[in-house]
């Protein structure tokens, strides 16, 4: 049935934000904006999720660097060599320009469901599922350490005009600034570090993860046991 005040069956904002938070509210009505659809409670999970996902990405980043104020600075722009970084590195840095760079066009023109889209895919499915996941055993790295806290840092920047309570309590732990995430800088997009080369190698890699990972589940093969994988290719440019 239609929610109506007068059969006394709308949902109140009230009660939702006390169970599921105000930013998942807010995230939830945006990201479900344009389109007709019935509006249960179930559907403020999404925004719940992401904000629980915000939370422990951050976390697990903030427990695993030893960066000095100083290195916590550094210009991913200007101040980092891109030729010696590896394949997921400067997969993710591309990744997140090329985000920026869709979102501020998303929000130009008013469809602010698909900039939502945009940035929940990147942080949740590139940053974490991917990034996060390939470098998490080489943390010790400083390199890994500053691209994972700079792209961390200007993310909740991304985030916050679309849930501005959870990322301004991040903030508070990792700011570089004496002012609040509310009056910081939007981030700057960097088109000559968004690689279309880097991006299609990574999608070949991820792709290939995604296979074997399909295969082990089909075939029951546990998580622990070793394979041999035999790859083929239509061409020896991909192999490489």
């Amino acid at each position: 049935r239609k929610m109506s005040k007068s059969l006394g069956n709308a949902l109140d904002p009230l009660e939702i934000i006390k169970e599921y938070s105000a930013d998942a509210l807010r995230f939830s009505l945006i990201i479900n904006s344009g389109q007709d659809l019935f509006i249960s409670k179930e559907k403020f999970e999404i925004g719940r999720n992401f904000a629980n996902k915000i939370w422990n990405a951050s976390r697990l980043i903030l427990m695993n660097i030893s960066l000095s104020p100083e290195e916590k600075k550094i210009d991913l722009s200007k101040d980092i060599d891109h030729k010696k970084l590896d394949l997921p590195s400067r997969w993710i840095i591309s990744k997140f320009y090329s985000t920026v760079h869709n979102v501020e066009d998303a929000i130009e023109h008013y469809r602010f469901s698909e900039a939502e889209n945009l940035i929940y895919e990147f942080f949740w499915h590139n940053f974490c599922d991917w990034y996060l996941e390939i470098t998490k055993n080489r943390f010790a790295d400083k390199t890994t350490q500053i691209i994972a806290f700079s792209i961390l840092e200007q993310s909740l920047r991304l985030i916050h005009p679309f849930m501005p309570y959870v990322t301004e309590e991040l903030w508070d732990s990792i700011k570089l600034e004496d002012q609040c995430l509310t009056r910081s800088a939007w981030p700057v997009t960097h088109k000559k570090l968004i690689s279309e080369k880097a991006e299609a190698e990574m999608q070949i890699v991820t792709e290939l993860i995604s296979a074997i990972r399909n295969t082990r589940a089909q075939w029951n093969i546990k998580p622990n046991e070793e394979i041999d994988c035999v790859i083929s290719s239509s061409t020896a440019a991909e192999l490489d």
